[in-house]
C-alpha cells in the first residue's frame, strides 16, 4: 500500500509540473509510451523526461550503466601463454601437451588463480603488470571483485578482418555517454582498434581521438561557440532565457559553458587518475583520458590499442616487456574503477596467436589456432 501511495504522489507531482510547461499546456497528461512519443518527450534523448521526474530518471540511468573497455592487442599476442587452456572440463582439465604455449602448467607453483581463469604464475608478464598496478584488496587470493574468463577460438594473424570487437554492440545495447553518446578509440577503423567490429554499423562507431585535446573538445558543450567573447555568450544566454522561459532553468549552468573545454574530462585534473597513472608522455595521457571519460560516464565505451604484439622474434624479452605493459594498462583501468567505486567490464582481443618451442618463451611464429578472447569484470 505504501508503494502504491508513493507512486500516486509521484504521478501527481509530475502531472503538476507537466501543466506548468507552456508548450504542453493544451495537452492531456501523457500516460502511455505512445503519448510520450506523440508529444516529442521521448525524442529529446532525456532532455524533458528528467526535468519532469529528475531524481527517478537519474537513478535509473546510473543503475543500468556499466562502463566497458576493449584492450585490442594488435599483431597476435600469445594469450594462451598467459592464461591456461584446458579441455571440456575447464581450464584445469589439462590437455596432453603445452610445449608450444610457452609454459608448463604441470610444474609446481605454476598456476595463479587469483583472478578466476588460471594464469601462468612463473612466466606471465601480463600477470606481473597486473600485480604492479592493482590495489592490494584485489590481489588477495580470496577476492571476488575482479575476475576474468577465457574463450579460445580461431583468428587470422596480422590482419584487421577478425570480427572480435563487441564495442559497437555495447553502444547499441544502450551504453551512451552523458556528453558524447559514442565511444572512444584511437585507431582510424570501424571498431576504433585493430579488430573488425562484430556489428559494423556507422551509428555506433566510436569517435577517433589521437590526443587529450580531441577528447576535451568532443565532450565540451558547443564547440562551435569557441570564438564567442564572454559578452556574446552572456547575451546568448539572456536571449534563450527570455524566449524559452523557466523550463530551461536547470540548463542555464550548462549553457554558460558553451565554447569552453570540458576540463573535468582531463585526467590530469583528477586526483584519482593522478594516483593511478604517472601521466608520462602523450600515449599514457591519452590512455588515461579514455579510461577516465568512460568510467565517469562522459562517453560511451572505449578501446585501447597496443601495437607491437607480434613479438615472435625468436626470443622472450620483447614479448615479456609488451605483456607487462598490457598488464599494467589493464590493472590501472581496474584500479581507477576501484577508486571511483564504479563497476567495469572489459574484453581483451588479439588478431591470431603464436607458438614457441620446448616450454620456453622464445616465440617463433604466428599461429591462428592459438587465438583467444578474455572477458573480465570488476564489481
Amino acid at each position: 500500500m505504501k508503494n502504491i501511495k508513493n507512486i500516486k504522489n509521484l504521478k501527481a507531482m509530475a502531472h503538476a509540473k507537466f501543466k506548468d510547461l507552456p508548450q504542453f499546456s493544451k495537452h492531456a497528461f501523457p500516460t502511455s509510451r505512445r503519448d510520450f512519443i506523440k508529444l516529442g518527450l521521448l525524442a529529446g534523448g532525456g532532455m524533458i523526461i528528467p526535468s519532469v521526474l529528475p531524481y527517478k530518471a537519474k537513478a535509473n540511468a546510473n543503475a543500468s550503466r556499466i562502463p566497458f573497455l576493449t584492450f585490442d592487442l594488435s599483431g597476435g599476442a600469445s594469450l594462451p601463454g598467459k592464461f591456461l587452456v584446458g579441455k571440456m572440463g575447464g581450464p584445469e582439465d589439462l590437455a596432453s601437451n603445452y610445449q608450444q604455449n610457452g609454459w608448463d602448467p604441470r610444474l609446481s607453483g605454476s598456476l595463479d588463480k587469483t583472478f578466476g581463469a588460471p594464469m601462468s604464475a612463473l612466466e606471465s608478464g601480463m600477470l606481473r603488470g597486473l600485480r604492479e598496478t592493482l590495489p592490494s584488496a584485489l590481489l588477495e587470493s580470496g577476492q571476488s571483485q575482479f575476475k576474468m574468463s577465457t574463450h579460445v577460438h580461431f583468428a587470422l594473424d596480422d590482419t584487421s578482418v577478425n570480427k572480435t570487437s563487441v564495442l559497437s554492440y555495447i553502444s547499441k545495447s544502450g551504453l551512451k555517454g552523458t556528453l558524447l553518446s559514442n565511444g572512444l578509440g584511437h585507431e582510424a577503423s570501424a571498431s576504433g582498434g585493430r579488430a573488425a567490429p562484430l556489428l559494423d554499423d556507422p551509428a555506433y562507431k566510436p569517435r577517433i581521438v589521437t590526443s587529450l585535446n580531441d577528447i576535451l573538445r568532443l565532450t565540451s558543450l558547443g564547440e562551435g561557440f569557441d570564438g564567442l567573447s564572454a559578452t556574446a555568450k552572456t547575451n546568448l544566454i539572456k536571449a534563450l532565457q527570455q524566449k524559452a522561459g523557466p523550463e530551461l532553468a536547470q540548463g542555464y549552468e550548462q549553457l554558460k559553458k558553451f565554447g569552453s573545454l570540458h576540463e573535468k574530462g582531463n585526467p590530469q585534473n583528477d586526483d584519482i587518475m593522478n594516483r593511478v597513472y604517472n601521466m608520462n608522455g602523450d600515449t599514457e595521457v591519452l590512455q588515461a583520458a579514455i579510461v577516465h571519460n568512460v568510467l565517469k560516464g562522459y562517453t560511451g565505451p572505449g578501446v585501447l590499442t597496443f601495437e607491437g604484439c607480434d613479438y615472435h622474434d625468436g626470443g622472450r624479452d620483447s614479448g615479456d616487456q609488451k605483456d607487462q605493459e598490457i598488464g599494467r594498462a589493464i590493472g590501472s583501468a581496474v584500479h581507477a574503477a576501484y577508486l571511483n567505486k564504479v563497476p567495469l567490464f572489459f574484453q581483451i582481443i588479439t588478431d591470431g596467436g603464436m607458438t614457441s618451442d620446448s616450454f620456453n618463451r622464445n616465440w617463433q611464429s604466428d599461429s591462428p589456432l592459438r587465438a583467444m578472447t578474455v572477458l573480465g569484470y570488476f564489481n
